[in-house]
């Protein structure tokens, strides 16, 4: 089953990339947290148009938008946009933009608790953490929907692009995220 290789092929991705932005930590600064989202809203502002593209059904893919998100909480910060971006490759069919979207969907739910600690350790919340909020009570819906189109589109030939997607796009979000764990990664 296409979800199960998936969370299977990408655990150990996804534990690096968790452990290495440490976002949970007891002594995350404001300053940390703002540099990390102008980090996040740099990226958005390049997949997301070549993730929307791919896909080509705005019905689907609209509602799981999230640069205006970024957007929002970078101007409640006081955060300039940074000008420069990572390089994000077209997507050459909908299964590779579906992985990729996989590993950003998948997100949203530990989403949740980084807002809720953002709110604790930094007093921010809404404007200034709405990627973080993103769904709210809605993430477990969403996921679950997006777990079925997922599945929707699995087949033999099909399942290796959704993967490989997946894969690279946690290795680009690394690299970009967190610059200075990816080289000591290798």
């Amino acid at each position: 089953m296409l979800l199960d290789r998936l969370k299977t092929e990408t655990r150990a991705a996804h534990d690096r990339i968790e452990a290495d932005l440490d976002l949970l930590r007891p002594n995350l600064s404001r300053a940390n947290y703002s540099a990390l989202l102008a980090r996040y809203q740099a990226f958005f502002r390049v997949w997301e148009p070549a993730v929307a593209e791919a896909i080509g059904d705005e019905c689907f893919f609209g509602p799981r938008r999230k640069l205006h998100l970024l957007d929002q909480d970078l101007e409640a910060l006081g955060v300039e946009p940074l000008a420069g971006a990572p390089r994000v490759e077209r997507f050459a069919t909908r299964a590779q933009a579906m992985g990729s979207l996989y590993v950003l969907e998948g997100s949203t739910m530990g989403g949740l608790v980084i807002a809720a600690h953002v709110r604790r350790t930094l007093g921010v919340s809404g404007p200034g953490a709405r990627y973080f909020e993103n769904y709210g009570r809605d993430a477990a819906e969403r996921w679950r929907a997006f777990r079925a189109a997922l599945a929707g589109i699995s087949t033999p030939q099909t399942d290796a692009a959704v993967v490989a997607a997946a894969l690279q796009t946690f290795e680009i979000l690394h690299r970009w995220l967190a610059p200075g764990k990816a080289v000591a990664h290798g």
